[in-house]
């Protein structure tokens, strides 16, 4: 029940929770809770996910030496190897995400001269994923309501994302393409998670987690993609 108070708590008290956490950390239930709701993006999927696109792009002139048999089979085997992928990344992906998480924030959180716990640290970045769960159960629910889906459509398939709310202003527009409500709401998370467990002040915490996620938007958002564009 405690587990399931936390999860709750995560969306609707964050601080307070974040805060309990810390004195008894839990981690099991809520990754539980996570990897299902990833999983339940490729199980929505089974017997929609159309893939002849992506596999028509990687076979390229190869498909006039192609029977139409051999061309079925490419088809089927892309579909087989995207939805194991998805299937791998949902279940691998919320542990590993975790761990990469509290090492970033253990370590700035001890650059800032915090004194962050690395377990207390994991169960927080769980946590934190409950915005990401959220994403992935929306998606589900538009799948479901869909005969066929193109892989490269399941990102978009929820409006999320933040650029088109300042497309009258393109420098803006073009740092945000990345990014979206929900992965907004889980860096406040993180913010909250530097805060409760390094013993930071807010404001400590709060600059700490805006220069990072400037430094991430600077770099992934804008530099990578222009040098690729280049």
């Amino acid at each position: 029940m405690r587990s399931l108070r936390a999860i709750a708590g995560t969306i609707f008290d964050p601080v307070g929770t974040f805060r309990a956490l810390t004195e008894a950390p839990r981690t099991l239930l809520v990754l539980l809770f996570v990897v299902l709701a990833q999983l339940s993006v490729p199980l929505a999927l089974n017997g929609r996910l159309d893939t002849r696109g992506a596999a028509m792009n990687e076979l390229g002139p190869r498909l006039g030496e192609m029977t139409d048999r051999e061309v079925t089979e490419a088809i089927q085997q892309k579909q087989k190897m995207t939805s194991v992928a998805m299937t791998a990344k949902a279940v691998v992906g919320p542990p590993l995400l975790a761990l990469q998480l509290a090492i970033v924030l253990w370590l700035w959180g001890r650059y800032l001269r915090g004194k962050p716990g690395f377990g207390v640290l994991y169960s927080l970045c769980t946590h934190a994923q409950i915005p990401l769960a959220l994403r992935a159960l929306g998606r589900t629910a538009v799948i479901l309501g869909r005969t066929q889906v193109e892989p490269d459509e399941v990102d978009n398939l929820l409006p999320s994302g933040v650029a088109p709310l300042f497309h009258g202003s393109a420098p803006i527009a073009h740092a945000l393409a990345g990014a979206d409500l929900f992965l907004l709401w889980t860096a406040v998370l993180l913010g909250i998670a530097l805060y409760a467990s390094g013993k930071l002040s807010v404001t400590r915490a709060a600059v700490g987690m805006t220069l990072a996620y400037a430094a991430f938007v600077a770099v992934f958002l804008v530099a990578l993609p222009g040098l690729g564009g280049a």
